[in-house]
Order: structure tokens, then sequence, then C-alpha cells
């Protein structure tokens, strides 16, 4: 995993989608910096999906892989990405996407329809 984890272009993402009362996607992949450790996690409610670790890397890491956002790209253009790469419909009530790239700078978004 941490292998592959060099293959990107983020340290550290975390995607959470709400589309309203019991409708949430959200996959994070966090790095603790004390202890070295990767958490990597997907709570996906629209498809029943809940997992961690090894399974939940081998779900988001080909999508992260083809995950274009650049640091100074547009908060729309960065959200319609997020949207496509992960295959989640555009009508969400709100979103929150946080990634922090390989060279330490960080893109925080937050929109709320």
């Amino acid at each position: 995993m941490k292998g592959k984890l060099a293959d990107l272009k983020f340290k550290e993402f975390e995607l959470e989608v709400s589309y309203g009362k019991n409708k949430e996607y959200e996959a994070e992949i966090e790095r603790n910096k004390k202890n070295r450790t990767i958490k990597v996690k997907i709570e996906d409610e629209l498809n029943g999906l809940d997992v961690k670790g090894e399974e939940a890397f081998k779900l988001l890491y080909p999508r992260l892989r083809k995950l274009d956002i650049r640091r100074k790209m547009s908060k729309r253009q960065a959200i319609k990405k997020a949207l496509q790469a992960f295959e989640l419909p555009f009508g969400y009530k709100e979103i929150e996407l946080e990634i922090t790239f390989k060279n330490g700078k960080k893109l925080e978004i937050e929109d709320e329809k």
C-alpha cells in the first residue's frame, strides 16, 4: 500500500459528499506521522459499502490515480473532477474536499447547494 501511495499526487485525501438524509459518501486516506501508519476508509451509504484498510485502498487507488486535481484549479473544476473520478452524482447537497499534495501544499474546498 505504501509503495502504491507513492505513485499518487497526494499525501492525504478526504472527500465527503452529502446527498441528504442517510445518503453520504466519504473516502479518506490519512497518514499518521508519529507511528507512520496509513488510515484508509470508505463509507458509501449510496451503495451500502463500509470498508477500511487494504480493501478500501484497493477501491480508492484506481480512482485517485485518474484524479487530476491541481492546487490552483477553480473550485467548480475540482468538484467536477472529484465527482467524475468517484462516479458520484452531481446533485449533492454539501461537499468537502481536502487534499494534501506531495509538496505539502493543501487544497480545501467546501460547497453547499
